[in-house]
């Protein structure tokens, strides 16, 4: 708590004692919780915006609405955080059971919003229309995309194990191609990879 009230301090003053409006103190505040967290010192950014919604009494939208803005505004190197931030959205990936799409729930609306930009960059549709935060992409337009992002070698492998998912006689899943791409992926990223860890990425990977 020390922390955020230090934080907290340092970033009002340096805007002009007084200048900050109501929601700009929000968007500070929230950037905080998500940092450094309430009294018990546990950083909100492990909470989805339901649980923090629930948490803070403040409506969904309006907790995703300062998230974004304060990944805005408070994270310098937001382009590496939107790559962190991808890889833990593809370790939940499902792949559908025409096993030519792939399923992504992205919560996050800087990552979405990121996502959807390199997509419409490659010609691609961004198909959110059911839901916003659910997002089926074609797997091998998709693994295109992400060698713009990601390693070469990891995303060919990806791509190549999915292909295999596809014959009946193979007995390689969903779970191992991701782990697999996950581990090449995160290397590549090296200190971009902000707030991941390899361990915790397999683990959401699932088996």
């Amino acid at each position: 708590m020390d922390a955020f009230k230090s934080q907290f301090l340092n970033a009002y003053l340096a805007n002009g004692l007084g200048s900050l409006s109501k929601r700009d103190i929000d968007v500070l505040v929230i950037h905080l919780l998500d940092e450094y967290g309430m009294t018990d010192g546990k950083p909100l950014k492990a909470l989805s915006n339901q649980s923090a919604s629930v948490l803070l009494r403040a409506p969904n939208p309006r907790i995703k609405a300062l998230r974004y803005e304060a990944t805005l505004k408070y994270t310098p190197n937001n382009q590496d955080l939107a790559k962190s931030r991808l890889l833990e959205v593809i370790a939940r990936s499902q792949l559908d059971s025409d096993k030519k799409r792939i399923g992504l729930v992205i919560e996050d609306s800087f990552t979405r919003n990121w996502l959807q930009g390199h997509m419409k960059d490659h010609g691609l549709v961004f198909d959110g229309s059911f839901n916003s935060e659910i997002v089926r992409a074609d797997a091998d337009q998709l693994c295109n995309v992400l060698l713009s992002i990601y390693d070469k070698q990891a995303v060919d492998a990806f791509k190549e194990k999915i292909r295999e998912i596809r014959q009946s006689e193979s007995k390689l899943t969903f779970s191992d191609a991701k782990k697999d791409f996950l581990k090449g992926a995160a290397s590549g990223l090296g200190k971009a990879a902000v707030g991941i860890t390899l361990k915790g990425l397999l683990v959401l990977a699932g088996g």
